[in-house]
């Protein structure tokens, strides 16, 4: 019993918290590198990834948050 809630835990870390961290780092990655080309790429390329994240996390404000 103890190991199948062991399992489920990790699961559901895996499923929820990876997902957003493995996003949330390749945002910081792309961002970066838009920075390294010139400074005015970088601006635009940012300012288009944070309407992305406005969009996806409304969606699934509007979904209720449910996978």
């Amino acid at each position: 019993m103890m190991v199948e809630k062991v399992k489920n835990r990790i699961k559901t870390f895996w499923d929820n918290w990876l997902c957003a961290a493995l996003f949330v780092s390749g945002v910081i990655l792309l961002c970066v590198t838009g920075f390294l080309i010139s400074l005015t790429f970088g601006c635009g390329l940012s300012g288009l990834l944070l309407i992305v994240m406005a969009c996806v996390l409304n969606y699934e404000e509007q979904k209720g948050g449910e996978r």
